[in-house]
């Protein structure tokens, strides 16, 4: 399966292993344990624009802080939280692109 990568600012296609599921991970990474802050309000002082954000939180953070959840989904993001370690999410991430970046440097 050919993954289009940009490397070093260079484009550059690589053929993945088909043992790759790559996809599954990375979401799961950045849903559960990748804060970002979110821009609240922006305004022009002068020639500068002014930007306001929220504290940084998790996509998962901010969906239970939301409070629109069923109780049943609330309990299965929960259970599902508590059994991802994000180590070993990392590990996962960082061991499956290594042959995709390898094979694009290579080019």
């Amino acid at each position: 399966m050919p993954y289009k990568l940009t490397v070093n600012g260079r484009p550059a296609t690589v053929d993945a292993p088909a043992d790759m599921p790559l996809l599954w991970v990375i979401p799961l990474h950045n849903f559960f344990f990748l804060p970002s802050m979110k821009l609240i309000e922006k305004w022009r002082e002068g020639s500068r624009w002014v930007r306001r954000h929220d504290e940084p939180q998790t996509a998962y953070q901010r969906l239970l802080a939301h409070g629109d959840l069923r109780p049943k989904a609330r309990r299965q993001l929960q259970d599902q939280f508590e059994a991802l370690d994000p180590f070993v999410l990392a590990t996962q991430v960082e061991r499956r692109l290594k042959p995709i970046l390898g094979a694009a440097l290579a080019e």
